[in-house]
């Protein structure tokens, strides 16, 4: 069911990209469909191993009854490096892992802003949970077989795609491979196996939904004003849009992980357990923050305080209520759990915590364990 009906919510997607979607829509829509085609048959020809390694005893789908028969009667080692390699590449697929990465900006470009804001928000966070809730605890040995691989890849995320990112001049461009560039914090958490860095994992994933939902939401409302997204032909926004201009510096301090909003919780609880894992890795992931900084930054100079176009010569309007509302509601959430977390961080607590009734990631002897993600951040700060 978990994996229906995720390509069950892909078919929509695909339609909707290709009937209402921009330029080079059909083109975008298919090259989306193609790239998560190819993912899911991975993906699902990895869980069908799954089923078939514990059907003799457990002939059962059930994730938490499989939970619990692994950690008792584990795959060979061998089964578990190819079940686990094959769902690391299936889902991550799904999450734009480097170098599968290019549907993904392309994709958003094109799509319609519900679409982009539904998807890179919510449906993109599909493989991270399935790593999360299946590979790592059912195959830990295949986990720490690959576990180098993955954080390779995803410092690909975060550097190479990161200056990508910087070189772009389409509002909406940038904003696709930023998110590609920021799932590649989530994967190196999850590559540290440790509560501390999957718990942040956890965390950036519902920061980073909301944040890149608010950043599509106001890139559309900057081109219904300009008629544009090329960040070239923009300029003095601030002036005559206050408070659209307000909403895009916080939403872009928010996705560089200011503290006061999530994403900084979830960013630093992976660099921390990156330092712990590796601090040569940890230096290089931390060169995204300052990656962010600079593309982040310099659309917000370029959009709303650098001149204005001579082209531009219409006035321009400030938000609507009917823009600012499902904004604030965005913004409020990302400031609301930034300056008080706990109610998420208890969530994760009750997921990966060792104390739980049903066996996790943690029971292996491979994977060191740790009392709690609240218990292990303090620790290690």
């Amino acid at each position: 069911f978990f994996f229906f009906f995720h390509e069950v919510a892909l078919v929509p997607t695909f339609i909707m990209i290709g009937r209402w979607g921009g330029a080079g829509r059909r083109a975008a829509a298919m090259e989306l469909t193609i790239y998560l085609t190819a993912g899911a048959m991975l993906t699902l020809v990895g869980l069908i191993a799954l089923y078939i390694q514990a059907s003799p005893f457990m002939p059962t789908f059930d994730m938490r009854a499989l939970g619990q028969f692994f950690a008792i009667l584990p795959p060979g080692e061998y089964s578990q490096w190819l079940i686990f390699g094959l769902l690391m590449v299936g889902m991550g697929i799904l999450v734009s892992l480097f170098p599968f990465h290019t549907w993904a900006p392309r994709g958003y470009a094109a799509a319609p802003t519900s679409v982009a804001m539904m998807h890179a928000g919510v449906l993109k966070k599909f493989g991270l949970y399935g790593l999360i809730q299946i590979a790592v605890p059912m195959l830990p040995a295949g986990a720490a077989f690959w576990a180098p691989w993955l954080m390779l890849l995803a410092l690909g995320n975060v550097l190479y795609i990161g200056w990508v990112t910087v070189a772009q001049r389409d509002l909406k461009l940038m904003l696709g491979y930023s998110s590609v560039m920021h799932m590649g914090y989530a994967f190196l958490g999850i590559a540290t196996l440790s509560t501390l860095g999957i718990g942040g994992a956890l965390i950036l994933m519902v920061g980073h939904g909301l944040t890149v939902a608010l950043l599509f939401l106001l890139a559309t409302s900057t081109y219904k004003r300009t008629g544009t997204y090329d960040m070239t032909a923009m300029g003095g926004l601030c002036k005559e849009a206050p408070i659209l201009a307000a909403f895009f510096v916080a939403a872009s301090l928010a996705s560089l992980g200011l503290p006061g909003f999530l994403n900084f919780w979830g960013e630093l609880s992976i660099f921390i357990a990156l330092w712990d894992y590796s601090p040569l890795i940890a230096a290089f992931t931390i060169l995204g923050v300052v990656i962010s900084a600079i593309y982040g930054l310099r659309a917000v100079a370029r959009i709303f305080f650098g001149e204005k176009p001579a082209s531009q010569t219409q006035p321009i309007a400030d938000l609507s209520w009917g823009e600012r509302w499902p904004a604030l509601l965005l913004l409020g959430a990302l400031l609301v759990l930034g300056f008080w977390p706990r109610p998420l961080i208890d969530q994760v607590n009750a997921g990966l915590s060792i104390n739980r009734a049903e066996p996790l990631m943690w029971a292996h002897p491979q994977i060191e364990p740790a009392p709690s993600f609240s218990e292990a951040l303090p620790e290690a700060e």
